[in-house]
Parts: C-alpha cells; structure tokens; sequence
C-alpha cells in the first residue's frame, strides 16, 4: 500500500472521530436552554457550571453537551448557558445549573 493510502485512512479516521460526540444518559436527561427563559420560573438553582470546549477536536455542538454533562454532575435536569471566554485553542464555556423537576 501507498504511503498516500494510508494518509487518506487516517484523514478519513480523523475526519469521523471529530463529527461524533457522544453524552451520558444521565447529560441526556438535561434540558439545555441558550438563555434564560420564564421555563426556569419555577426552578431551582443548584450552581455555576463551566467545561471546556477543544476547538481543534471537538464539533460546535459539543457546546451544549459539555454544558450537559457538568450540570449532570451537580444533580441538575436543566442548564443556561451564560458565556464563552474565548481562548487560541479552547474555550470555557460557562452555565447555571438547575433542577426543575
């Protein structure tokens, strides 16, 4: 085999890997909001949450996942994203955690 047939095999690995982002069934459970709504009228709120988000590896909707996950952690069934600090390879994004049923 080609030395070029393999590059493609690793492209083409590469290029799948980074279009999959799996959650947990417990981060499944959790509503993601994009802001603040009347839906949290009635919630709790449990806590501050924040994750990192690789961008060089990881999909743009990991976002929401990774925010799913960290308010999985604390208990939560809901969480709002707040904001993204920006940074040259990754991002911290940051949430409020909440528990509404």
């Amino acid at each position: 085999m080609s030395h070029s047939y393999h590059a493609s095999i690793i492209l083409l690995s590469g290029a799948i890997f980074l279009g999959c982002t799996s959650i947990s069934p417990k981060a499944a459970h959790v509503q993601f909001h994009s802001q603040a709504s009347q839906a949290l009228a009635g919630c709790t709120r449990i806590a501050p949450v924040s994750a990192i988000f690789k961008k060089l590896t990881q999909p743009n909707d990991a976002v929401s996942i990774l925010l799913r996950e960290a308010a999985a952690e604390v208990g939560a069934d809901s969480v709002v994203y707040l904001s993204q600090d920006q940074r040259l390879t990754e991002d911290v994004i940051h949430g409020i955690a909440y528990k509404c049923f």
